[in-house]
């Protein structure tokens, strides 16, 4: 060791337990290092203490990925447990097809939509004729009441459920 405290990369080699290859790799991920009269030398302190937190880097890394693989494992059971769930929903007929509601909507959506465009036609006579706005208002009043109880009955339809097709799991 030189009286500065610097040594050469052998001699922190055998400081480090490693082998002089091994200082030279660590040198290229950063181990402090001096350039003097065209020859590199190492300040043994700094690189003791450099070689220490780059061990433990290396073994928070390591034990991250042993953490991240029990994770990952770990949300893999979760993942089939809640397949199994929803398996036994559909065997138990608590579970439909997207296909399924979109077929029920669809028939309670066309529905409304045809009361809706036959309001014109079907109120216009009992509008037209009327002397007064308070007369008009309260016919129109009763239109209202009428779509709203119209709205209320939109999803109880019988012939929906004999049309679609079945959930999967009515159909095994």
């Amino acid at each position: 060791m030189n009286d500065d405290g610097h040594v050469s990369q052998r001699r922190l080699a055998s400081a480090l337990g490693v082998t002089p290859r091994e200082v030279y790799n660590l040198r290229q991920k950063g181990l402090p290092k001096r350039v003097r009269a065209g020859k590199i030398d190492y300040p043994l302190d700094e690189c003791v203490q450099w070689y220490l937190r780059f061990r433990e880097e290396a073994f928070k890394t390591k034990s991250t990925g042993k953490q991240r693989r029990e994770e990952l494992s770990n949300r893999e059971q979760e993942i089939d447990l809640a397949l199994k769930e929803i398996a036994l929903e559909r065997e138990r007929s608590n579970v439909v097809t997207l296909d399924y509601m979109d077929q029920q909507l669809s028939g309670a959506l066309q529905r409304l939509r045809a009361k809706i465009l036959a309001i014109p036609g079907r109120y216009a006579p009992q509008i037209v004729g009327l002397r007064s706005l308070a007369e008009a208002q309260q016919r129109l009043e009763t239109l209202s009441q009428e779509v709203m109880i119209s709205l209320s009955e939109t999803g109880e339809d019988e012939e929906l459920d004999a049309d679609a097709d079945p959930p999967a799991s009515e159909a095994a």
